[in-house]
């Protein structure tokens, strides 16, 4: 069993930033423990076992064979129950609207199953494929159909490309001041457009590059890491790690030290992590 990546085709540019899909076998304690990190992106997917769903929600309840979950901003733990084939869409951070017009922010810390989103036939094609590569195609070939009739907004791309390369000195405050539009009306659109409002979003992004240098060792001891993202210090770091995460930073290393299904080595770890095996 083994995680497999594939890129996305050319028509889904700016949409889908990565496919992956895995054949789950369950170990030997009948269940698996999956924790669900803040990544800053929404996403698809399509999960199951013989027809049957192979999750179980925080809650308790099995999660719908395919949806579309929103941005997350707390963590949460689901299960696997059952061998299962599992295929995941990891969505660029305003996919939401520009796939399917939808305010990202309904979604937040959120799902809704696929077929309200588009039809039921849908599920009942995705699980008749002869193989996950075709449920793969034709996913790739819905969601561009379902994408033609929803632009870009090229400013709140903008903003999230600037978050993404300078989150550590960035005032939420000065972007409007790039676009030359009123804090109120960039809130607004940047919520509409990502699901959270810009200070949260930077908040996840920092989250994420301290994940980045914690898996390549970038830094000699975790007080360097609060310091080069702009931390007042390490005790308020940790909060904000363990708020996203549920670990501490030490807690973390522990884990992703343990056989990772999820894992990414460092070449591929510009994907932003959200799946961990507890």
């Amino acid at each position: 069993m083994a995680v497999k990546n594939i890129a996305p085709p050319p028509y889904l540019a700016g949409l889908v930033r990565n496919i992956w899909f895995t054949d789950f076998k369950m170990p030997n304690d009948h269940y698996q423990s999956i924790r669900i990190l803040a990544n800053g992106s929404p996403g698809l997917i399509f999960q199951h076992a013989e027809g049957h769903s192979a999750v179980k929600g925080a809650g308790g309840n099995l999660l719908p064979l395919a949806f579309i979950y929103g941005q997350s901003t707390v963590p949460c733990v689901n299960q696997m129950i059952k061998d299962a084939i599992v295929c995941g869409f990891e969505f660029y951070p305003s996919a939401l609207k520009n796939i399917f017009g939808i305010d990202a922010a309904i979604l937040t810390d959120a799902l809704v199953e696929l077929e309200h989103l588009l039809s039921k036939e849908i599920i009942d094609q995705l699980i008749n494929c002869p193989n996950i590569y075709e449920v793969i195609q034709l996913l790739c070939v819905t969601l561009a159909k379902q994408s033609a009739s929803f632009p870009f907004s090229t400013f709140v791309e903008e903003s999230i490309l600037l978050i993404t390369q300078s989150a550590p000195q960035l005032s939420p405050a000065a972007l409007p001041q790039y676009f030359h539009i009123s804090q109120r009306q960039f809130q607004r659109k940047f919520k509409e457009r990502i699901g959270v409002c810009p200070e949260t979003y930077i908040r996840i992004t920092k989250f994420q590059q301290s994940i980045h240098w914690l898996q390549n060792k970038k830094f000699k001891k975790i007080g360097d890491i609060s310091y080069a993202l702009g931390y007042t210090d390490q005790a308020y770091f940790n909060r904000e790690f363990k708020f996203f995460s549920g670990y501490t930073p030490k807690e973390f290393m522990k884990v992703l030290a343990k056989q990772q299904l999820f894992y990414r080595t460092p070449e591929h770890t510009v994907i932003p992590l959200r799946i961990l095996t507890d």
